[in-house]
């Protein structure tokens, strides 16, 4: 009997310390995930950031090409200054636009791993409720009549 209880106490022990694991593993998916909305975050901002300086690129954009409808009637050099500007203006545009798209690609990508970490979160969740119900529904079996009739005969030799 007392080898039985010690496995049974050592059962309990090895059930709750997988518990206190699964607890801290949870523990540590969630500040991962806090890292990642807050990595999300300034991401957003990053990109906010960007199309403001977009706006920005494409007013000074129209207003390089008022300057230039005005210059071309008084000098032809200057024109080609204009268009010169006007092409790196353009240039500086297209990398700013690939830029943004790169990072939406890299916000869908964090989005995705985001949600593959709340599922994981999930179902480590269920597996927790599981270990528990198993846990809290394994009791001690009594001694049925039928078992103790069984036993009073071994008792007597037969």
């Amino acid at each position: 009997p007392s080898a039985s209880r010690l496995l049974e106490l050592l059962l309990c022990i090895v059930i709750w310390l997988h518990t206190l694991l699964l607890l801290l593993l949870l523990l540590l998916l969630l500040l991962l995930l806090l890292l990642l909305l807050l990595l999300l975050l300034l991401l957003l901002l990053l990109l906010l950031l960007l199309l403001l300086l977009l706006l920005l690129l494409l007013l000074l954009l129209l207003l390089l090409l008022l300057l230039l409808l005005l210059l071309l009637l008084l000098l032809l050099l200057l024109l080609l200054l204009l268009l010169l500007l006007l092409l790196l203006l353009l240039l500086l545009l297209l990398l700013l636009l690939l830029l943004l798209l790169l990072l939406l690609l890299l916000l869908l990508l964090l989005l995705l791993l985001l949600l593959l970490l709340l599922l994981l979160l999930l179902l480590l969740l269920l597996l927790l409720l599981l270990l528990l119900l198993a846990f809290m529904l394994r009791r001690p079996r009594a001694l049925t009549p039928a078992r103790r009739q069984v036993h009073c005969c071994q008792d007597d030799g037969g």
